[in-house]
Formats: structure tokens, C-alpha cells, sequence
């Protein structure tokens, strides 16, 4: 049986943050383009693995809010969307918090954001932007175009594109020889940032002691995890250098140069999103 097949000017893979700002920016500059914007299997969430679930409040961005606007001409713009927006089914402490450049950030929060932007634009844009689940399988390059061979709900599908974004973001975290045997006991959790690894923090006993591999973000998305459930027993972090991630100042901000729309030269970006005469793939 032959795969199915579909094609498109601009094939984006993956809609985390990534695969969001590009699919954004195609909309509010392309004109009678067609992009397709492949989602993994069993996802179909704007977000990715990071923004993508609407119950990890305890989590906070580690950029200011300043700083995490869709659009680099428009620093504040997250900023500005939060005064507006309505937060009726926000958790209570944040619906009515006021959002500031040196704001910490709910990843949630973030998620909607994004969400928000997407649709926003694809509603007046002039381009026809198709969302599919998908799963990649082989990348194949050719002389006009970039066949991406994978799997849809329909079954097996080749997805042509004259340009192909790859933001595929997260990866499956690769584990140090000495732990690869522990990775299948029932008490260990290997990514606790996924959906399974996350229930399973969620099911450990309260008063347990658990033993955190590691010191960085994912650390601490942890043991935030852990704590906002109320739990009591030991946390105890490890690490090859003991490395910790300090908190921001109250006053700090990030340093970011203001960049115009006509600096960033988005008339040329639209222009070469346009037919070309090879195949292009970007990884982001």
C-alpha cells in the first residue's frame, strides 16, 4: 500500500517554543503560502514537552518576562498580553498577579501565551497553515525538495516541503553508563519532565526520601514538583560538580539590544520562504 502524502511551501516539525515562533513569524509575513506544521503522534498540543502541560504551575520559566516575547522586535510583548488576557481559570494566585519585566513566569502561563499568539495570527493571516500529527521517521533531501517519511493517524505519509524546519527541542535524555540497569526499576524515573515521569514523581510517598540525580533545571522542576504536593520526606541532590543554579536579584534584568522589524529585515525572510531552486533544511 502506498504512504500517503502531502505537501507544503514550508514544513515545520515540532510545535514547542521553537517550532511556535517560526510558524508564528511564517504567518504574519508569508502571503498564498501553504506550511504544515507536524506535531508528534498522541501530542497534538501547542507547547511541546516543556509548555505543553496546563498543570505544571508549579514550574517557572528561568527567563524573565521581560524577555520571552514571540516577536524579538517586541521584548514586552508577553508583558503587554498578560494585562489583558483573561485568567478566570488561572490558579487563584496567579489571576491576579501583575506581570513586570523582571516577572518570574509560569510555564502554563507561557503555553497559553503562545497559544494565543498562534491563533491571533493564523485568523488574519494569508496563509494556510495545516497542523498534522505526525511521527518522523527518515529525513530525505532532494534536488527541489525535502521528503520527511514518517507515520500519521492514516498510516505511513511522505510530507514534501521546498523548505523544512527542523524544532524538534527536547530529546529523550541519554543516561550514564553506570545508570542505564537502574533505568527499568519501578523506583527510578529517567525523565521526569515527560508525562509519565511526572506521574510518577506525582505517585511517590510523601514521606520517601528520594535521591535526585543532577543539579540543574531539571533538578529543580523536580524537587519544585515534589514540594508544591507537599512533600516532606528528604531530597537529596547529587551531582559529578555540585553546581546549584543561584536565584535573580529582585531588580535584575536581562540585557537585551531593542531591534526594529526593519533591522531584523523580515521583508527578505519573507521573500526567501518563497519557491527556490533547492530543497533547504534549518534546524532551530
Amino acid at each position: 500500500m502506498k504512504p500517503a502524502t502531502a505537501a507544503a511551501d514550508v514544513v515545520i516539525v515540532g510545535r514547542g517554543a521553537s517550532g511556535v515562533f517560526v510558524e508564528a513569524r511564517l504567518a504574519h509575513l508569508l502571503r498564498n503560502k501553504r506550511v504544515i506544521v507536524a506535531e508528534r503522534l498522541g501530542s497534538g498540543r501547542i507547547g511541546g514537552t516543556a509548555y505543553g502541560d496546563a498543570e505544571q504551575w508549579e514550574l517557572l520559566l528561568n527567563v524573565q518576562a521581560g524577555r520571552i516575547s514571540a516577536f524579538r522586535e517586541l521584548p514586552a510583548d508577553f508583558v503587554r498580553w498578560s494585562a489583558t488576557v483573561d485568567r478566570s481559570n488561572w490558579p487563584r494566585r496567579w489571576q491576579n498577579h501583575v506581570f513586570t519585566a523582571t516577572s518570574a513566569v509560569p510555564r502554563p502561563a507561557y503555553a497559553h501565551y503562545l497559544r494565543s499568539r498562534v491563533q491571533q495570527l493564523s485568523g488574519r493571516a494569508q496563509v494556510d497553515v495545516q497542523p498534522l500529527q505526525f511521527e518522523l521517521h527518515d529525513v530525505q533531501p532532494h534536488a527541489d525538495r525535502v521528503d520527511l517519511v514518517g507515520e500519521a493517524r492514516s498510516g505511513d505519509t511522505i510530507i514534501s516541503g521546498r523548505q523544512v524546519v527542523l524544532a524538534t527541542g527536547h530529546l529523550e535524555p541519554r543516561l550514564p553508563r553506570a545508570l542505564k540497569r537502574m533505568a527499568e526499576h519501578p523506583q527510578v524515573t529517567v525523565d521526569p519532565s515527560g508525562q509519565e515521569g511526572r506521574q510518577a514523581l506525582l505517585d511517590i510517598r510523601s514521606d520517601a526520601t528520594v535521591l535526585i540525580v543532577g543539579t540543574g533545571l531539571g533538578a529543580m522542576d523536580a524537587v519544585l514538583t515534589l514540594s508544591s504536593r507537599g512533600h516532606r520526606g528528604e531530597l537529596v541532590l547529587v551531582s559529578r560538580h555540585a553546581f546549584t543554579h543561584g536565584t535573580y536579584p529582585a531588580e535584575h534584568l536581562h540585557e537585551i539590544p531593542v531591534v526594529s522589524a526593519e533591522q531584523l529585515n523580515l521583508g527578505r525572510l519573507a521573500d526567501d520562504a518563497g519557491p527556490t531552486r533547492s530543497s533547504v533544511v534549518s534546524v532551530v
